[in-house]
């Protein structure tokens, strides 16, 4: 739920980390983040029947419309941009038109490093805070 927030969710993944050690910490972030990106995703999409996306994205600078939303590239490094990369990953897709299915596998992948390094700290803090 909190991923679904502008709140950050990392604090949630240093927790899992925490509290479920890296394996379990990281599949649990990753899960969470997974599951919050296709919720987003679907908002897009619902979005896009009231939003003009294309009205918005002709006032963007001309390089990065050069960036097509629906490829794989951009669907898995635009989460790794902090705090609103997640956000903008999951909305910005949805209500352009990405197929559900790119979106998940790309997403899926992109959850990945994010879990791996918030849950990292986690563990880390407690296994090195305890010595």
């Amino acid at each position: 739920v909190l991923a679904m927030t502008p709140f950050p969710a990392d604090l949630m993944a240093i927790a899992n980390g925490a509290v479920y050690g890296l394996l379990l910490g990281t599949l649990l972030s990753c899960l969470g983040w997974w599951f919050a990106a296709l919720l987003q995703y679907a908002l897009g999409r619902r979005a896009r029947k009231d939003f003009d996306l294309a009205a918005h994205t002709d006032r963007m600078p001309e390089w990065l419309q050069q960036f097509p939303v629906e490829h794989p590239l951009y669907l898995i490094c635009v989460r790794q941009v902090p705090w609103l990369g997640m956000h903008i990953g999951s909305f910005v897709p949805g209500a352009a038109g990405v197929t559900l299915r790119r979106f998940a596998w790309c997403s899926a992948i992109g959850v990945v490093p994010g879990s791996l390094l918030m849950t990292a700290i986690g563990a880390g803090i407690v296994h090195f805070g305890g010595a």
